[in-house]
């Protein structure tokens, strides 16, 4: 079926239509600009108490309640505070902290509306936060425990569960691993008859699950002698991954490049260049790097494998 388009002039359309485009363009629910403070859970600012300040701030919710709902902005202009209920007679609990859409157009009753809500949880030994419900997204957890005189929140007993809002490909293309790493001074002169570390470049990555990743390694070399050949290799710990030669010749500054395009595993990565003579002139060389012209090597994310 085609839907209306939006913003037409004189057409009448759903708020759900609304809804979708947030949810395009918001297709990771959570608060706007938490490193800014939005909607943090605190202790009670005039005093601490059995109850928690919220900042203000704007989250994007995504509806769950229908197919194609979409996603709602709500937003609090003012600090609000919530009361956390009294701490159990014995063992703990975790109370989470959430933001919570209704809709009473999708879901029914009478409420079409957002709420702040501390959903106390169940006491235990091994306590657990409670179960989020539908088109609502969790702020905070705070921790009741039961000791005698306990008749106040404080920060230590909160943990944040914000998460930030946004648009995954735009999330995944601003959280490209910072893989950059380069050397400005001249590294030899050796021999490198066996294989060597290149100094400096090396860089460890944090990589998520199902990227494919762009290494690339640059340098320039001299050698002393006619006939020398050389190997630039990318490794990873013991294991090549990549093999570059070239044979030099005297005095020119001549141009080695290797570059291998992987799928690592999710985690962390590191990867660094190494050095071997592969034939004829035993002489030193040198990899001639400065501020203008450094050697390095570059990691980048290429895309979804």
């Amino acid at each position: 079926m085609l839907e209306l388009p939006l913003y037409m002039q004189a057409l009448a359309y759903p708020a759900k239509l609304d809804r979708q485009l947030i949810a395009d363009i918001f297709d990771v629910e959570g608060v706007l600009t938490p490193a800014g403070g939005a909607l943090k859970v605190g202790p009670r600012a005039a005093g601490a108490n059995m109850s928690v300040d919220i900042a203000p701030g704007t989250a994007i919710i995504a509806g769950d309640s229908e197919a194609g709902q979409g996603s709602y902005r709500v937003r609090s202009s003012a600090v609000e505070n919530l009361p956390v209920g009294a701490a159990p007679g014995s063992n703990s609990r975790i109370d989470l902290v959430i933001a919570r859409v209704r809709d009473a157009t999708v879901v029914g009753g009478v409420s079409s509306d957002w709420l702040l809500e501390v959903l106390p949880g169940a006491v235990a030994m091994s306590p657990v936060a409670p179960a989020l419900p539908a088109s609502a997204i969790p702020l905070a957890e705070i921790v009741v425990v039961a000791a005698a005189g306990v008749v106040s929140i404080d920060a230590a007993k909160i943990t944040d569960r914000r998460a930030a809002a946004g648009n995954a490909a735009y999330v995944a293309k601003a959280t490209r691993p910072p893989g950059y790493a380069e050397f400005r001074s001249t590294i030899g002169p050796s021999d490198f008859v066996a294989e060597s570390a290149l100094s400096g470049l090396s860089v460890t990555v944090n990589v998520a699950a199902g990227r494919r990743l762009l290494v690339t390694v640059s340098t320039f070399w001299t050698s002393v002698n006619e006939g020398a050949g050389i190997a630039l290799r990318i490794k990873e710990g013991a294991a090549t991954l990549q093999e570059r030669q070239r044979r030099l010749t005297p005095v020119l500054s001549q141009e080695l490049s290797a570059s291998v395009v992987l799928t690592p595993t999710a985690g962390a990565h590191t990867y660094h260049a190494a050095a071997i003579r592969t034939d004829g002139d035993t002489g030193n060389k040198t990899v001639p790097a400065t501020a203008n012209h450094p050697a390095y090597i570059l990691i980048q994310d290429i895309g979804a494998a």
